[in-house]
């Protein structure tokens, strides 16, 4: 997955946030954030990329895998399609 197959959103809780979210088969995700005060990105080079478990409907952000244990601040829109592949490449959560 690219950076550019990312759709963004107004994000949920960070006023003038943008928010996009990506969800894989193996149970992973990421959302990819930027625009907001105390955000780490800009929204327009770099993003703020976490890992998360869960689904649309419902989704938390995970600490505890070998990407990053916490969240990745000021990604380049490269950083972030490699990223993607990574937590696409992750084993299934039990």
């Amino acid at each position: 997955m690219k950076f550019s197959d990312i759709q963004c959103k107004p994000h949920r809780s960070a006023m003038g946030g943008r928010q996009g979210l990506v969800f894989f088969p193996n149970g992973y995700g990421a959302s990819i954030v930027g625009v907001a005060p105390g955000l780490y990105g800009n929204g327009i080079t770099t993003f703020e990329v976490a890992v998360i478990h869960g689904s649309k409907e419902g989704f938390s952000l995970v600490y505890d895998t070998h990407i990053t244990d916490d969240v990745l601040g000021y990604q380049s829109k490269d950083e972030v399609s490699e990223v993607l592949n990574l937590i696409e490449q992750l084993p299934p959560r039990n």
